[in-house]
């Protein structure tokens, strides 16, 4: 499909053939962390042999590996009983190929541009000739692929083909599929490991998984760093495409990680560690050509634009936490004032700029994916501005911002009425915890009285709601 970084590219271990070594070399020349710490043998004081195993003195017996930790078995909301374990050695055990192709093919035409987490037409030609036969993490993509479309596409568009119950019950094999190969690969980090993991947390979110998006977060953090992706540039000897595919991961694991931290959850990738430049404004079928027609709007676009948006909403998070923290360890009230004034501009800037396809009043109907992105911006972007006005509250106190905040949340609602409801549920849960966060924002500017506009913020919620297949039990 395309030169993956990592060591999970190629075929997966399965029950039938032993797992790969845990130093198997990376595609590109180097080695997983691991490797790179035990040539150098820090910490271990062992020289690395041939095979990939360590040196061990004579007379000191190797423990044995631990067995794999293995998640805890979904339990289906309708049966109530654990769900069967499938065959993660092949993608029929967990649904027919009608049905695996259908999903799929729901998530290339609606969910990808979104997520553009693989080259289309490289992954359709991958799917053609069934590399998931072959390669243990690709299949496991594929089960996350399943997972995720279940949970963001509205229900009308599923329940043609399997009732609610089916649903939920192919949903909760999927994940823990897709959890058993990840864990599997835990020593063996790739990108396309990587992709499947942002997309199964984004599944936990809706689903009846709470505790494991912890998990799944963590790993999109450990997995980040040790490819590399938050250097501009991770291997000398990729490709265009190769890097384009590095950048568009990194920021999607950025964004999902801003979201996560709006409800108070630890920041797992930070500025000062180091971030690439957004990829490309370039749609599959012309990347290998570098160049989009001048006069179609790319569907990175929306995504560069979201990326600008969670870069602000990282910054202002991070200073916010720093100020709570120690005031006098970082930039004093009133550069941290001036800072705010700044971003909001940017911010403006960015929505005043939008291309007309990703402006709801000039949109064609039936152009769903430029009308679902156009929502995931502008919740985004009032997200933002709630952030960076809570920011400004804290750290220079002053008037009352309440009229300001209704003011920044009615616009923001006008856009939303010009979207159709299913386009602004595709955006799953992240939409509906977006909401909740400007709900509670209201709340808090005028506790006394419900604030002008709240229920038409919590009637888009229930619609949101209403359309989307949500499992018992699931959901922020």
């Amino acid at each position: 499909m395309y030169a993956d970084i990592g060591a999970g590219g190629g075929a997966g271990p399965s029950s039938a053939a032993a797992p790969a070594p845990l130093l198997e070399p990376m595609p590109y020349g180097g080695f997983p962390m691991q490797a790179q710490l035990s040539v150098e043998y820090g910490g271990f004081g062992l020289p690395l042999l041939e095979n990939g195993e360590y040196a061990m003195p004579a007379g000191v017996p190797i423990p044995p590996p631990p067995p794999p930790q293995l998640p805890d078995l979904p339990v289906s909301a309708v049966a109530g009983a654990p769900v069967p374990d499938a065959d993660i050695t092949r993608l029929e055990s967990f649904a027919t190929w009608d049905d695996i192709s259908f999903f799929l093919a729901l998530h290339v035409k609606h969910q990808h541009v979104h997520v553009p987490l693989v080259h289309r037409p490289s992954f359709a030609q991958d799917v053609l000739h069934r590399r998931d036969e072959g390669d243990e993490a690709f299949r496991g993509l594929i089960l996350s692929m399943i997972g995720y479309t279940i949970t963001q596409c509205p229900l009308s568009w599923l329940v043609g083909r399997m009732d609610k119950a089916r649903l939920e019950g192919l949903l909760a094999k999927c994940q823990r599929g897709s959890r058993l190969i990840q864990i599997r690969y835990q020593t063996r980090p790739s990108l396309v490991v990587l992709a499947s993991t942002i997309l199964d947390w984004i599944t936990a979110q809706a689903a009846p998984t709470p505790e494991l998006g912890a998990n799944l977060l963590a790993d999109v953090r450990r997995l980040v760093y040790s490819l590399g992706l938050n250097h501009e540039l991770p291997s000398e000897s990729l490709s265009p495409l190769d890097i384009e595919h590095c950048r568009r991961l990194y920021w999607q694991a950025y964004a999902i990680d801003k979201t996560n931290s709006l409800n108070g959850h630890p920041v797992q990738l930070a500025d000062y560690d180091g971030a690439p430049p957004l990829p490309l404004e370039i749609d599959d079928e012309y990347l290998p050509a570098l160049a989009q027609p001048a006069d179609k709007t790319s569907y990175l676009a929306a995504f560069g634009i979201c990326a600008r948006l969670f870069k602000v909403l990282g910054g202002c998070i991070q200073r916010h936490r720093v100020w709570l923290h120690d005031a006098d360890a970082g930039p004093s009230g009133v550069r941290l004032a001036s800072w705010v004034a700044e971003q909001r501009r940017d911010v403006d800037a960015l929505l005043s700029t939008l291309p007309p396809s990703l402006q709801p009043r000039f949109q064609q109907q039936g152009d769903t994916a430029f009308a679902t992105q156009s929502a995931n911006i502008y919740i985004t972007a009032l997200c933002a501005e709630l952030a960076l006005l809570d920011l400004r509250a804290e750290v220079v106190p002053g008037p009352d911002d309440k009229k300001e905040r209704y003011e920044i949340a009615r616009r923001t609602f006008a856009q939303l009425e010009h979207i159709p409801v299913e386009c602004v549920a595709s955006n799953g849960e992240s939409l509906r915890g977006k909401v909740l966060r400007v709900v509670v924002s209201l709340l808090s500017a005028d506790a006394e009285q419900t604030p002008r506009g709240l229920w038409d913020w919590w009637g888009m919620y229930s619609r949101v709601e209403f359309v989307q297949l949500l499992p018992a039990g699931g959901g922020g």
